[in-house]
């Protein structure tokens, strides 16, 4: 994780590395050379450029530096002021940041590399609401307790084990025209998260206590947009003030298939009960609701024949050879945090199927970014991607950390 150094250290460190003529990596788009640091003050750093080489950098260009000091990496990003006699020299960046993990930095991507982001639920056509989150269909780590070795075996722990918590269980699946019935089951399948509401005395939960988001919380719902299905709030206190009036507990969690809500497991707890209730019950039905999800893969509960690939091109924002800054539009799937994705990367007409995992997901100005990390890369594509984003020196400096 990058960390931002302060201003006095950003000083110390850049004299520093002046006076002991340290190397390092200055990069622009296709470009890519290994300088020495000559001289740092106030306004400039300056470097020297490697006798004989061409001038690779224009005045005001944007680029990056990177350099390592006393074992630890460092980058910063400036413009060029001017190129002159053997010295490269650069305006005093603002900010400089320490402890980069990955050897080759991130560039904006030249124009003729695309990546294709490739989900594995393109032929399927299914009669259920489609939800905005994305999910793997895999068999996951967590059991809760269930047993899996069947699926018959799974639905007859999860009745002994929904007993002990609460006072009613069900599992509703939507198939032969059965969808979401009310405010309550619509507003879940579309979200593919869980409506969990521990006390009915006190609402909605205010936070989300899961990393990869699991709950729908009060202030999400609050925020949404005018006209939006979680905006009408008259309709969402009607379906808890009802469901309040029976339970003192209750939860609805979705059980996802790829990009779709396929039904809903229910769990409460009647009105004046004694039994406790709260995230170990939403645990429990989360659970279920995935190992339900992966044997109804297994068993082809929704066999349309091959599922093929579903190819989305994303907007590169930048990318190395170990990743990229992805974005997809609206009405795109959100990915959730570790889900694996075959990609299709594209270079000089000439493409490469890898792996790509989801390191992070951030939302901004209505789409969602998405950092890929690169799984897979043949030895040939790795070289032909450095040298399309660093240039043809690339293999020549792969030496240098940063």
């Amino acid at each position: 994780m990058a960390a931002r150094i302060d201003r006095v250290e950003k000083e110390f460190i850049l004299v520093t590395a002046a006076e002991g003529s340290s190397a390092a990596r200055v990069q622009a788009l296709g470009r890519t050379l290994t300088c020495t640091f000559k001289a740092a003050s106030r306004d400039c750093v300056r470097f020297v450029l490697p006798k004989g080489e061409p001038s690779y950098f224009k005045t005001w260009e944007t680029v990056s530096v990177y350099f390592d000091f006393r074992g630890q990496g460092f980058v910063f990003e400036t413009t060029v002021r001017k190129v002159d006699k053997g010295i490269l020299e650069l305006a005093y960046p603002e900010s400089m940041y320490r402890g980069l993990s990955r050897r080759w930095p991130r560039v904006s991507p030249p124009t003729d590399l695309s990546v294709d982001i490739i989900l594995p639920d393109g032929s399927l056509r299914l009669a259920c609401p489609v939800s905005r989150e994305y999910v793997e269909v895999d068999l996951p780590e967590s059991r809760g307790g269930l047993r899996a070795d069947s699926l018959a075996d799974l639905i007859l722990s999860f009745k002994d084990k929904a007993e002990a918590m609460a006072d009613e269980s069900r599992v509703t699946m939507f198939r032969e025209g059965r969808g979401p019935l009310g405010f309550g089951e619509e507003l879940i399948s579309t979200f593919g998260r869980a409506l969990f509401v521990p006390s009915f005395a006190s609402g909605l939960p205010m936070v989300d206590p899961y990393p990869e988001g699991r709950v729908l919380t009060k202030p999400e719902l609050e925020s949404q947009e005018p006209g939006s299905l979680a905006d009408k709030s008259a309709q969402l206190e009607a379906f808890l003030g009802e469901e309040g009036l029976l339970h003192d507990a209750a939860l609805w969690c979705p059980v996802r298939y790829y990009r779709y809500t396929i039904g809903i497991v229910h769990l409460s707890t009647r009105r004046g009960s004694r039994r406790a209730f709260d995230y170990r019950a939403l645990d429990f039905a989360w659970d279920f609701s995935s190992l339900l999800a992966w044997f109804l893969k297994r068993h082809g509960y929704f066999d349309h024949g091959e599922v093929k690939a579903a190819p989305r091109r994303g907007a590169l924002v930048d990318a190395s050879t170990t990743g990229m800054l992805v974005g997809l539009g609206a009405g795109q799937p959100r990915l959730k945090p570790g889900v694996k994705l075959n990609l299709l990367v594209g270079l000089n007409s000439i493409h490469y199927e890898c792996l790509g995992r989801v390191a992070r997901r951030f939302e901004q100005d209505g789409r969602s970014y998405y950092g890929l990390a690169l799984e897979g890369l043949e030895e040939e594509v790795l070289s032909a991607l450095s040298q399309g984003l660093y240039g043809a020196k690339a293999q020549t400096i792969a030496g240098l950390g940063g």
